[in-house]
Formats: C-alpha cells, structure tokens, sequence
C-alpha cells in the first residue's frame, strides 16, 4: 500500500512540474545520468529550465529508489563556462517495505565544458521528514547532454 502511494505521490509531482514548464526556453533542457545522490546509485538525471527531476537507485537496498524535484532560484555564473545553483526541493524515497518524505536544498557547481555537454558536482544538505525526522548532507555528481 505504501509503495502505491508512494507512486502516485510521484507521479503527481512529476506531472506537476512538467506541466509548468511547457514554456521552458529552448536550450534549457538536459536528460543525463547521475550517481551519489543520495544513496550511490546511478540514476536519470533532467533539467528542464530552473526545475531538476531526478530518479536514483540504491547500491545499497536493492529496489530502494528515490525521485526528487528541485527548483533551483539562486545561481550565476562565476567564469565563462562555470555556474553556481542552488534551490529548494523535495524527495520521495520508497522500496516494497518503507516509504521516505524529505526537503532538500542542493547546491553545486555545473561546467560546460564544450557546447551540449554540462557536469555538476552538487552538496545536498536535507531534512527527512518520513518515516523520521532525521537532517543530514550527502552530494553528488552527473553529466546532462544539453537540447
């Protein structure tokens, strides 16, 4: 039952920011992959304008999966080709047997090395508020092709 509803509630967020960003600037979109956010796993990361979705796996509970939604309002750009963000978001964490609720703020660093091509390496401090409260930090890092 928890899964279920953990699904749906994703579900509904995805569609949500998807939604609103119909009218994303061209050449704000990047589909690529992720690893170390939060549990190590790899994992498909998008960025549709300022909105981040991202869904990870875990290296260590198989079947354990995490799906997030950012919106990054704070950055700028520190040299040509090297940006700093940060921003608010939300994380639903669920495998067969738990359910996890959580606020987070990531903040990183994105280089575009060559046109299309964009890494980030990114901080994550956070606040579970399911199963319990609990606040940590992890990070990660990931590479986006660039539409």
């Amino acid at each position: 039952m928890k899964t279920c509803i953990a699904t749906l509630c994703a579900l509904a967020l995805f569609t949500c920011i998807a939604t609103n960003q119909a009218s994303a600037k061209e050449g704000t979109t990047a589909v690529g992959i992720a690893f170390g956010l939060p549990n190590g796993g790899p994992g498909l990361s998008v960025r549709l304008d300022k909105i981040w979705l991202a869904a990870q796996w875990s290296l260590n509970d198989p079947g354990y999966l995490v799906v997030s939604g950012d919106y990054m309002i704070f950055g700028g750009e520190i040299v040509n080709t090297l940006e700093w963000y940060a921003g608010p978001g939300v994380y639903l964490a669920f495998n067969s047997n738990n359910f996890g609720l959580g606020v987070e703020v990531p903040i990183g660093l994105m280089w575009t090395p060559i046109e299309h091509l964009e890494i980030f390496g990114q901080a994550m401090p956070f606040v579970a508020l399911l199963p319990e409260v609990a606040v940590d930090i992890q990070g990660g890092f990931g590479i986006r092709y660039v539409f």
